[in-house]
């Protein structure tokens, strides 16, 4: 079978969840698909996405895993093989590690000769041994087959850089980071939704209402919030937290739970589903915690400060970047109970404090991440290449 041909240049864009397009790629996906044919290849099956009607968008089903899964791996390397032998791609996108070694491998086989990955986390930064050199080796094969690396956040390409996985010469970061930016049409202040959230809740106005936002998995962190919140909630009556997110271990919800019931009425809501309005629980919340012990770039943290909320979050490179330290909110030592504890006390017992710091979250949010700007640069860094 020959090559197809045409007019318009052609995007392949490659990645294993069509979670990652819904999450992050959406906006440059329509950005691209007016001047260029863009091409969206992952595992459809299971999880629909929100579909963009164009022309010049294609859906293609390939079964790439998350896991590794060795003859399921290889037949999705042949199947990206025969597709770059029948297209003629010029560009080729990866995202997430799976989606990266066997997209990347593929397309430099087959000659494509714009092949870019975008790294926004190492699944390997806190594995251990065998696993963890075999993960780093991959992510370092990745980076010598591409022909550009994008990193979303400047704390992420320095540790990069540091473990010697990739080199400043061909990784670069867009702006000020962020793969996507925020839409602050839709995450910024609304008092409608924040009366509206907490009656749903059974929340008072006058709570202080911690909020984390996320997957639930160890690498969160999540039961270290619990039990810093705990030990605050002692001093401070009216806190609240809520955690809302899709549980990725039930053992780990498990531990959760049964930690918290130790302690009776400890003013905890967890909800374990998958978030489809983010925004409102933002609205409605006043601070924003992120305890993860791994992170490519705080993407929860800047849609939460378009809200107005302040954050505290973990001092760990993927997280450096999101928060302007002791102006719109604080960063400490990831595992540290009892600093995280102190930090939500001093937030929640000063009404001056969190102001200052939420005026200055809704600030640099709106003006350093706004989707606008950050899909600008993005298409401005392919057109280039392309052009």
């Amino acid at each position: 079978m020959g090559k197809s041909s045409t007019s318009k240049k052609i995007v392949a864009i490659i990645t294993a969840s069509p979670i990652t397009i819904n999450a992050f790629l959406l906006p440059h996906i329509r950005a691209l698909s007016k001047d260029y044919i863009v091409y969206l290849l992952a595992n459809f099956d299971k999880v629909k996405i929100d579909i963009c009607f164009s022309d010049n968008i294609i859906y293609i089903n390939i079964p790439i895993a998350r896991k590794i899964s060795i003859f399921n791996d290889i037949y999705c390397l042949l199947y990206l093989c025969l597709f770059f032998c029948n297209k003629d791609i010029n560009l080729v996108q990866t995202i997430s590690p799976k989606a990266g070694l066997i997209g990347i491998l593929a397309s430099f086989i087959m000659g494509v000769k714009i092949r870019i990955h975008y790294f926004t986390g190492q699944v390997w930064s806190n594995e251990k041994f065998l696993y963890k050199y075999i993960l780093k080796t991959c992510d370092r094969i990745i980076y010598r087959l591409s022909t550009d690396i994008l990193v979303d956040s400047h704390g992420q390409l320095s540790f990069l850089v540091q473990k010697r996985v990739v080199k400043y010469t061909k990784a670069s970061v867009l702006g000020h980071g962020s793969i996507c930016g925020v839409d602050t049409s839709i995450f910024c202040r609304n008092k409608y939704n924040r009366s509206f959230k907490r009656l749903e809740m059974n929340t008072s106005e006058q709570a202080f209402v911690c909020l984390y936002l996320g997957r639930i998995n160890r690498d969160k962190g999540v039961i270290d919030l619990v039990k810093a919140f705990i030990n605050a909630r002692a001093y401070i009556d009216n806190l609240e937290l809520w955690i809302i997110g899709p549980s990725e271990d039930n053992i780990y919800l498990s531990d959760i739970i049964s930690y918290t019931s130790r302690f009776g009425n400890t003013n905890i809501t967890i909800r374990n589903e998958f978030c489809k309005d983010p925004y409102i629980y933002m609205q409605a919340a006043d601070l924003f915690v992120l305890p993860s012990y791994r992170e490519g770039f705080g993407q929860s943290v800047i849609e939460a400060a378009a809200c107005g909320l302040p954050a505290i979050v973990t001092d760990i490179y993927g997280l450096q970047d999101v928060v302007d330290e002791g102006i719109s909110g604080f960063k400490y030592r990831a595992g540290d109970l009892s600093q995280l504890s102190s930090l939500i006390r001093r937030l929640a017992s000063s009404e001056s404090l969190h102001q200052s710091l939420s005026a200055a979250s809704f600030s640099r949010a709106h003006t350093m991440y706004s989707q606008e700007h950050v899909v600008t640069n993005h298409y401005s860094f392919y057109s280039a290449l392309l052009e």
